[in-house]
């Protein structure tokens, strides 16, 4: 591991000053093989899109806590943070997925990516209202620069008051966590898992500092980071498919008001993308518009390709039943699919799902908060999400009804045409 260099000085000084977001390269793996997907398609290639970011976590008023010059300061940061040489040569390389998975004109592109104008606010009831629009292939890359500004910079309103060694007892305390997980998970060999924490660690340091001692102690039990440049810079994987932005954005452009819309623009997606990246991270996320109507509408020759499913708002010991079940009505044994929980994990639950189904299938972890912001302090959950797509309302149901979200009369008619009857509700954390 490179830069090895963790001591108390250094995380405190990079998590309460400096930049938190240096270049696109900080992005999730998955934005650059939907950004290379979309690139590769004129027609979406071209549309504007526009997003919203949002506090689920109302009782936290980030719009009280958040300045706008600490904000803007932030971003002019990052006006121009297109990849670099490294970061051409890293991405041009990658054929962890299949070969060569990102054209020249593409990284070119994003070689020259400008960041979009921000629009900065607040609502009556003391929230951020950050909004944003550009074309698909460059708005997309505002919205985790925006969440890792918005967490690292709550962190930083949170520390700033304290002492310096209160600051070194949450840093202890974190480590402290990480250890006894880390140990736990010494136990327990069949629990694997990859860094899903890009978006919600308190700063950048602290963040590549879990990754690096996760990696040296676990070894073949963590598999990766989604955080690209941390993958480049210490040889780990970087991990990730696509997001429900992809969904979401499609089924906007094709929504007539009828079930066989959404039902054609999930086969759409599916589709095009095994016929650009094949089996390598043909890897479903389900439950946009709920998981059993994906599991419905989706033909037993998709099904049949798929290298398996994410799991990111249903419980996994229903949903991975489910998916077990549908590829044996699509003629397929199972045991080599790849299921991926990925929904407010714990180590208890990580290690209920492996027990349970490790024996059966292929069961790898998205780890987020649980892994990289546990430090003992009130978390936020923030998301950033397409509001809109050439002018029509985005919308995402899920199988947690707290995370439905979306236009209310848009949202109401995709109900409606979806017989949408969601019960299951969760609470989200982080």
């Amino acid at each position: 591991m490179k830069n090895d260099n963790f001591n108390f000085h250094r995380l405190d000084e990079e998590t309460m000053e400096g930049n938190i977001v240096e270049s696109v390269l900080d992005d999730d793996f998955y934005k650059f093989s939907m950004g290379q997907f979309i690139w590769d398609h004129p027609e979406l290639k071209e549309t504007e899109v526009e997003w919203h970011f949002n506090n689920r976590t109302k009782s936290i008023q980030l719009g009280n806590i958040i300045s706008e010059k600490d904000f803007f300061d932030q971003i002019e940061g990052i006006k121009n943070f297109g990849i670099d040489s490294s970061g051409f040569r890293f991405l041009r390389g990658l054929e962890i997925y299949g070969d060569k998975m990102f054209s020249d004109d593409y990284l070119n592109f994003l070689k020259g990516i400008k960041f979009p104008e921000i629009s900065f606010g607040r609502t009556d009831e003391g929230q951020l209202d950050i909004k944003w629009k550009d074309t698909w292939n460059t708005s997309m890359h505002a919205e985790m620069p925006i969440l890792r500004i918005v967490s690292g910079l709550y962190i930083r309103a949170q520390l700033k008051n304290k002492s310096k060694f209160e600051r070194e007892a949450f840093y202890a305390e974190g480590i402290k966590r990480l250890a006894l997980k880390v140990a736990r998970l010494k136990e327990h060999k069949n629990v694997v898992f990859s860094d899903f924490a890009n978006r919600r660690t308190p700063s950048p340091i602290l963040h590549e500092y879990m990754v690096v001692r996760a990696a040296e102690e676990l070894g073949k039990q963590f598999k990766g980071t989604s955080k690209t440049s941390l993958a480049m810079k210490h040889g780990l994987d970087p991990i990730g498919t696509w997001a429900h932005e992809l969904a979401m954005i499609i089924t906007a452009l094709r929504f007539d008001g009828s079930r066989q819309s959404i039902e054609q623009a999930q086969i759409e997606l599916h589709t095009k993308w095994l016929n650009q990246f094949g089996e390598g991270i043909a890897l479903s996320l389900p439950d946009t518009y709920g998981t059993q109507f994906t599991l419905d509408t989706l033909p037993d020759e998709i099904v049949s390709k798929l290298k398996g499913f994410r799991i990111d708002s249903e419980d996994p010991f229903v949903s991975i039943p489910r998916f077990q079940e549908r590829f044996v009505r699509a003629g397929i044994d199972y045991k080599n699919k790849l299921f991926v929980p990925s929904d407010e994990l714990n180590l208890d639950k990580m290690i209920a799902i492996s027990d349970a189904f490790g024996a059966s299938s292929m069961i790898s972890h998205g780890w987020g908060g649980g892994f990289g912001n546990d430090f003992g302090f009130n978390k936020v959950s923030i998301i950033c999400k397409p509001y809109s797509a050439n002018g029509k309302f985005c919308v995402k149901l899920s199988d947690n009804v707290e995370k439905a979200i979306g236009e209310y009369g848009t949202v109401k008619k995709y109900k409606e045409a979806l017989n949408y009857k969601g019960e299951y509700a969760k609470v989200c954390i982080s």
